[in-house]
């Protein structure tokens, strides 16, 4: 299976709304009523390996800040958040494929929606991947307004990573 462990790594989330640090991230909206007749969505389930979490259980992810748009979440605010447990990793590009696939004609059962499905979800990258982050939940660190500058939230990030690092070495070899 591709699953990632990212104990310390400190991801991108994109909220419609404000959630205070600390709150625990989980899939609760209605996932399928939103997203269920899009072609990605039942391309991609209909096609999921059962070792992987359904798109309706999952937070979304991103590594990069300006993959938030694309990677469809929310646009008010920014958290800055850290995953817990299991994290898969998925190249958006292939998403978008089976929704064009399905589009254009094919059918949820064809090879061609079905190939496209199943590099998704083995993590296969494309020519210019962009990454989404799959896991059941996430621990919100920070909150930003969408107008926040992004070098604000970009350094924020930084801090908090260097400060995992620390603690994570002040742990290992204590003085």
């Amino acid at each position: 299976m591709f699953v990632l462990i990212y104990m310390s790594k400190i991801f991108y989330h994109g909220s419609d709304d404000y959630l205070p640090p600390g709150t625990k991230l989980r899939n609760c909206v209605d996932y399928e009523g939103k997203w269920g007749a899009a072609g990605f969505y039942r391309g991609l389930e209909y096609h999921r390996p059962n070792k992987f979490t359904a798109h309706k259980d999952s937070v979304f992810l991103v590594k990069e800040l300006e993959d938030l748009e694309y990677a469809g979440g929310g646009e008010e605010y920014t958290f800055l958040v850290v995953p817990k447990g299991d994290v898969t990793k998925h190249d958006m590009y292939w998403s978008t494929k089976v929704t064009e696939l399905m589009d254009s004609g094919f059918c949820v059962e064809s090879d061609v929606v079905k190939e496209a499905a199943l590099k998704y979800w083995s993590g296969e990258a494309s020519e210019d991947p962009a990454w989404e982050y799959m896991c059941k939940e996430a621990i919100v660190l920070r909150v930003f307004d969408w107008d926040v500058d992004s070098s604000l939230i970009k350094d924020a990030r930084a801090d908090l990573e260097q400060k995992i690092i620390l603690r994570r070495e002040q742990t290992l070899c204590p003085s």
